[in-house]
């Protein structure tokens, strides 16, 4: 949320926070990473997100997205993401 760029300047900014989203915003706040949530599917590459990541156009991609809770069910850290065939993820 919005309200965190007080307290947690680093979210502001372009570089990767080494600690991770999570571990960061309970670093500068006390707030604890709970549950997480992750939704993947498979599509297909639009215009655009094949421009992005320089492929075909409607090229086979995955598609995911996923929401980081706090004790009290707050969302710290929301993200998406798109993978490519033959690119795993860790």
């Amino acid at each position: 949320t919005g309200d965190l760029a007080e307290v947690a300047p680093a979210l502001l900014l372009t570089e990767r926070i080494r600690l991770g989203t999570p571990g960061y915003v309970e670093q500068q706040t006390g707030r604890v990473m709970s549950y997480g949530r992750d939704q993947i599917t498979a599509g297909l590459a639009d215009a655009a997100l094949a421009a992005e990541l320089e492929i075909p156009e409607r090229s086979p991609v995955v598609l995911g997205r996923n929401w980081i809770r706090d004790q009290d069910g707050e969302v710290i850290e929301y993200g998406e993401y798109t993978s490519v065939p033959d690119r795993w993820s860790a």
